[in-house]
């Protein structure tokens, strides 16, 4: 697949750390291939996939969620955007599923901005730790419902094919996303003000936008990771934090 990185159209404060993350993604995309069965439609073994997610995978997707909010940050604000043109197809088309596994149609994959939030107890503030007891509380009291009939069980092929092309799409969506990230912090952006319009017709006062990742630790940094990866992933953390800090009131 051709993955060549697309020249960004703004300049940002970050230019440099935003060159070093498309470049250790890329790195990472063509590394990932370079193990991967030949031939459309291989079966990819699930002890390869999780090796490849856990050192490769995630962490570039760390990296890459940093770098498009840093160009996100950059973007000039428009009062009032007008719906974004369709964006051209790929150059290639996503690849094809495995035999056994669901098929869906050929479209680029979404690259996901959301990371799982660990939070600390030292974290939690007394309001948090209030309302959580109360609507404990509240569930104790309300009348159990009646459990939902459990799904069938899928067969082990199913469930490689199931894992394979989920690890193929998130694959794809990374690369889509590193040649054009562009496109990616406007889409991201989108959102925001989508949940901003939302919370305004609900009548809810302005809040702080919450991080869409992990400030305290970035995925992909455990013992398996490549230590320059790490200090990469930190680099990009230190650039993202001041973006989401919350103002000083006292």
């Amino acid at each position: 697949m051709d993955h060549s990185p697309r020249p960004l159209d703004h300049k940002t404060a970050h230019d440099g750390l935003i060159s070093r993350a498309r470049s250790f993604v890329l790195s990472v995309v063509m590394e990932i291939e370079g193990r991967l069965p030949a031939g459309e439609g291989a079966i990819i073994p699930a002890t390869l996939i999780r090796t490849l997610m856990q050192r490769w995978l995630i962490p570039a997707e760390a990296a890459m969620r940093r770098a498009i909010l840093l160009i996100a940050a950059a973007l000039p604000r428009a009062p009032q955007a007008a719906p974004a043109p369709p964006s051209a197809p790929p150059k290639t088309a996503p690849r094809k599923a495995p035999e056994g596994g669901p098929g869906k149609s050929p479209r680029t994959p979404v690259f996901s901005m959301k990371e799982p939030q660990g939070r600390s107890k030292a974290e939690d503030s007394a309001e948090d730790r209030l309302r959580r007891s109360l609507l404990l509380a509240a569930a104790m009291e309300r009348p159990c419902p009646p459990l939902a009939p459990l799904r069938p069980l899928r067969s082990p092929a199913e469930e490689a094919a199931r894992l394979q092309e989920r690890f193929l799409s998130r694959l794809d969506a990374l690369a889509f996303a590193m040649g054009n990230p562009e496109r990616e912090a406007e889409r991201f952006l989108r959102r925001q003000e989508k949940d901003a319009e939302k919370r305004r017709q609900a009548g809810a006062p302005p809040a702080p936008l919450a991080p869409p990742v992990s400030l305290r630790r970035p995925p992909g940094t455990g013992t398996e990771t490549d230590p320059q990866f790490i200090s990469l992933l930190m680099d990009l953390n230190a650039a993202v934090l001041p973006l989401f800090a919350r103002p000083n009131t006292s």
